[in-house]
């Protein structure tokens, strides 16, 4: 029998070139990652937009407390001198508790320390149906925000709130 002899496999390793596209890949991956968490995290959440969806959130879940931290200074000496105040006064306290369906909003004016915005709001009718199979009405809010030293807050004297007549025909 004859022998054969053919070349010897040529083993492939990582080459310069795959190691240079790789490495920088990895790079690119993690600078996204650093530049998406600082988006997040110090621009997004001080963000007024994001203030605001935190007070609608606390309004559908009928957390009267989080809401009163959220109002301004101005709204909590002018009108509700303390949290049992507001919890006891204001139809926003209890009024809309678990009715809101969808909120869309969309920035109209904003300056440094002033921002204004209008608030597409679907709420749940009360009926006698569950609450999940209720009809929805839509409203239209127009939000004021100012900025304070510990965030921005609402200024619930300076906003037009059309879906407080959904809290009144309960």
């Amino acid at each position: 029998m004859a022998r054969m002899v053919g070349r010897p496999r040529i083993k492939e390793g990582r080459g310069i070139g795959t190691l240079i596209s790789e490495s920088l890949i990895f790079i690119l991956l993690g600078a996204a990652l650093v530049g998406a968490g600082y988006w997040y995290f110090f621009i997004y959440v001080r963000s007024p937009e994001y203030a605001l969806g935190r007070f609608l959130g606390a309004v559908n879940s009928g957390n009267n407390e989080a809401q009163y931290r959220m109002l301004a200074e101005s709204t909590r000496t002018r009108f509700f001198p303390s949290d049992k105040a507001y919890d006891k006064d204001s139809p926003l306290a209890h009024g809309l508790a678990a009715r809101i369906a969808r909120t869309d909003i969309v920035t109209l004016r904003s300056t440094p320390d002033r921002w204004e915005g209008d608030v597409r709001i679907v709420i749940r009718k009360v009926g006698e149906e569950s609450l999940l199979q209720a009809g929805t009405e839509e409203y239209k809010d127009r939000y004021v925000l100012r900025r304070e030293a510990d965030g921005w807050k609402v200024v619930l004297e300076e906003s037009k709130l059309e879906s407080l007549k959904a809290v009144s025909r309960r």
